[in-house]
């Protein structure tokens, strides 16, 4: 389990603590999503700390939230679901971006905006917490778990068996939360990296990659909390 940073009032995000990237994943396609977001923001220069929803704590604990959750019968998994419910004061005071990842992307023509529709109450959801962005992702189509008559209706609609992830898309999409957090330059988003850095690691349950390689998640304790505006990015 990923050490928290100290619990905060839930209105006010915490001076000078991580981005949480939080994930609901079954197979390990969504999980896999996070991380690459995660290690976009690191790469940026954004102290960032990946956790299983089940196991991520207090939103509050941290100065802006990543959250995004597998998609099954146009509903997120239920640990997903009791994260949102859990922490729903603190993702709506603080800059939060949500993700789903599923059969299509939102970028699949026709189909696309049809599944930003998705999950089921996500409309609600945008309204009460006003996010910054919301994105639907492609995930990871393996044939043994779909039954042929949902293989030939996903085919007839365009899709194809295998890792459909974007990864370009994903990596560019973590690049502009990034830049959402710290607009000004650069040199804003790597302050949290001058001077001798003081590096926690973390491992949470089930947060290991696609080869089985378990992630190292380094906070940078001197990263400065973001303070930007908020929108609906739904």
């Amino acid at each position: 389990m990923h050490e928290a940073a100290p619990a905060a009032p839930q209105d006010v995000p915490a001076t000078g603590a991580p981005v949480l990237v939080a994930y609901a994943s079954h197979f390990g396609s969504t999980r896999g999503v996070a991380e690459r977001i995660a290690a976009t923001l690191r790469e940026d220069g954004v102290a960032a700390v990946l956790a299983d929803a089940a196991e991520a704590g207090e939103a509050a604990a941290y100065s802006a939230v990543v959250f995004g959750s597998a998609v099954y019968n146009q509903r997120w998994l239920p640990e997903g679901d009791e994260f949102v419910r859990a922490n729903r004061p603190a993702l709506a005071s603080r800059p939060t971006w949500l993700f789903s990842v599923g059969t299509f992307g939102d970028g699949k023509r026709l189909i696309g905006p049809l599944m930003r529709r998705e999950p089921h109450g996500i409309d609600e959801l945008c309204r009460a917490i006003s996010p910054r962005g919301y994105r639907v992702f492609a995930g990871l189509i393996e044939r043994h778990r779909w039954p042929l008559r949902s293989r030939l209706f996903y085919h007839a609609l365009g899709g194809r068996l295998g890792d459909n992830r974007d990864w370009p898309e994903i990596e560019r999409w973590g690049h502009e939360i990034a830049r959402a957090l710290y607009p000004a330059d650069d040199s804003d988003r790597q302050r949290g990296a001058q001077g001798p850095l003081q590096e926690r690691t973390s491992t949470p349950r089930g947060a290991a990659g696609d080869r089985g390689v378990e992630p190292r998640v380094a906070v940078l304790e001197t990263t400065p909390a973001p303070s930007i505006g908020r929108a609906n990015g739904c």
